[in-house]
């Protein structure tokens, strides 16, 4: 069974209740599966469009402009601590890193945390503007530069490897404000809130396919399931997380869930999955 956790603004407390049940669409020769979402909690943080990930022991981080500070919550929706973040222009690399990674884009550099929420090294950039981005187990930094509509790929030491441009020909992509890379680095997935649609990318940019969708404006209004080629979606104005698999042979609807105004989503390895919404945090598994 998966969580799926929604961290929503409000003060802290704790809630007991279902929230929704529906049927998830039914896979050639599967079984029909459910996804129930639950109401855990009330959460303080000040953020419109907050970033968020999830490190390899699980916890999840979340930005709170607001505050300029970061997040930290249990997998019970607990408070872990908080810490201070440079600028309110700032933004969480999801994936999964033995850590975390915190883009600042006003100052230009990226701030390694550990585990534990300590900083290490710090990583200079210049001549680019980043909204969002992902990090892989390795270490590889994904970086999303929307005015240039460009992906700049990173080393594990901060080193430019390589950057590409995001090729969608005549598919209405018009202005990426959240990416997404599956655990292999195989594929991408940039959302446009403005156009109403995922575009998804291989690796080298070229365009592969779209999903009509509503996605959040928030650097993590989408995020790709641990190991697996499901990509969960925020469906802000629809009310309404969604997922997709997204395989060389097609997209396809998966699992999803009614939440009021979902903001970002984050997925850490043990198949959690984490949400951010506006008013309560729920906890939603598949079964």
């Amino acid at each position: 069974m998966r969580y799926l956790i929604c961290l929503l603004t409000c003060s802290l407390g704790v809630l007991s209740c279902t929230a929704i049940v529906e049927q998830r669409r039914p896979e050639p020769g599967g079984n029909i599966k459910t996804v129930q979402a639950f109401k855990v909690a009330q959460l303080n943080i000040n953020d419109d469009r907050p970033s968020m990930c999830s490190s390899l022991r699980g916890d999840v981080f979340i930005t709170d402009a607001g505050g300029w500070r970061i997040v930290s919550y249990k997998n019970d929706g607990s408070l872990n601590y908080e810490s201070a973040m440079p600028s309110a222009r700032s933004f969480l690399l999801n994936g999964q890193a033995n850590g975390i990674y915190l883009v600042d884009d006003l100052n230009k550099h990226i701030q390694y945390y550990d585990i534990w929420g300590q900083k290490q090294n710090i990583i200079s950039y210049s001549g680019s503007s980043f909204v969002s981005g992902a990090v892989l187990k390795d270490g590889s930094l994904y970086l999303l530069d929307n005015l240039a509509n460009t992906v700049v790929v990173l080393d594990n030491q901060g080193k430019e490897v390589r950057r590409f441009r995001l090729m969608s020909g005549n598919s209405g992509f018009q202005w990426p404000t959240a990416l997404a890379v599956d655990g292999a680095g195989t594929v991408l997935a940039a959302a446009d809130a403005r156009a109403q649609k995922i575009t998804i990318f291989n690796i080298y940019g070229s365009y592969l396919g779209k999903i009509d969708a509503s996605p959040s404006a928030s650097p993590s209004a989408v995020c790709f399931e641990t190991g697996t080629p499901v990509l969960w979606v925020c469906e802000k104005d629809k009310g309404r997380l969604s997922s997709f698999e997204v395989k060389p042979s097609g997209i396809n609807s998966g699992a999803g869930c009614a939440i009021a105004a979902p903001l970002s989503v984050a997925c850490n390895s043990f198949g959690s999955v984490f949400v951010v919404s506006g008013q309560y945090l729920f906890n939603v598994s598949e079964e």
